[in-house]
């Protein structure tokens, strides 16, 4: 950068249970509508969720799959997809209650050391960031106090942030937590401010996502979303016209996702349209179905199709 300016540019990853507010908190970082990079040469291979442009400044968020245990061959290639953006990361953003960590949060934090030993880069050498979301539920702010004080005794996280996604609160200040941890150099990407298609993987991570929610113990293994189409609407060219397909291994883990009279499909559909529409800053129509492919996990070139 010209003129001695100090400029920092690096990677940044959010982690977090289900439904803790990562894609909200993404969406408030990077504005309402995700950024398409073009690739610069040596930078990294995987998925990029969106950049957030600053004076002095440019984050990339990596765009993460769930950090759960795999038990088949696409949720190996998932999961070693999310650790390698973990591993990659210059900062990692470990999204947590804001009320009251919970076993589910451990869990995750001990995932996060198990994926850094394994690359030989203990995660105390990693800028870890701990983000306390949902302040704006709290009767009191200064409840959130007594939480921190927990944080502090399960990790020596590199920041401690209150924040609320959903106003906007803290947002700002987290940027400029995120950028101290960044490395000087130049810009890694351009910003290619129109939005255009999204990330298809990112939009099957998310129905995913929501479909394992509305599961909870019944989710059939060998189950993935494989996004076939993302169009602007023919009547409404704001609107995002989504068709994807829930793939399972035999019928009867059909029957389970569709549900009763269809309730559970419906349940999972309106429940990825709302994160999508929130995540993408636009409306979103999602034409969702469930369709058997019998032994899909044991074919490397289908889940070479679905991104990995």
């Amino acid at each position: 950068m010209s003129g001695g300016a100090l400029f920092r540019s690096g990677y940044a990853t959010i982690v977090g249970r289900p439904n803790i507010g990562k894609s909200t908190l993404l969406n408030a970082l990077i504005g309402r509508k995700a950024s398409i990079v073009s690739r610069v040469p040596g930078t990294t291979r995987f998925s990029i969720a969106g950049i957030r442009e600053m004076p002095d400044a440019q984050i990339i968020f990596f765009d993460t799959p769930g950090i759960y245990r795999p038990h088949n061959e696409l949720e190996s290639a998932m999961y070693a997809h999310a650790c390698q953006s973990v591993v990659d990361a210059d900062a990692v953003l470990f999204v947590l209650p804001s009320n009251g960590i919970t076993d589910g949060d451990l869990e995750i934090l001990g995932r996060l050391r198990d994926i850094a030993r394994d690359a030989g880069r203990p995660l105390d050498r990693t800028p870890v960031l701990a983000v306390f979301n949902k302040i704006d539920l709290l009767e009191d702010r200064a409840q959130v106090l007594p939480v921190i004080e927990r944080a502090r005794g399960i990790h020596p996280f590199a920041e401690y942030v209150p924040v609320s996604a959903l106003k906007g609160d803290n947002v700002e200040r987290l940027a400029q937590a995120i950028v101290g941890h960044l490395p000087e150099r130049e810009r890694l990407f351009r910003d290619d401010s129109a939005l255009r298609l999204p990330e298809r993987l990112h939009i099957a991570e998310i129905i995913r996502e929501k479909a394992f929610h509305k599961l909870y113990q019944e989710v059939p293994q060998g189950t993935a979303v494989v996004v076939e189409d993302v169009r602007p609407g023919d009547r409404n060219p704001e609107m995002l016209v989504i068709t994807a397909n829930i793939i399972v291994e035999r019928d009867n883990h059909k029957a389970i996702i569709i549900g009763e009279k269809g309730a559970r499909l419906t349940a999972i559909g309106r429940a990825a349209r709302e994160e999508l529409s929130a995540v993408l800053g636009r409306p979103v129509f999602l034409q969702l179905q469930v369709v058997v492919r019998e032994r899909w996990t044991k074919r490397p070139e289908f889940i070479r199709q679905l991104g990995y």
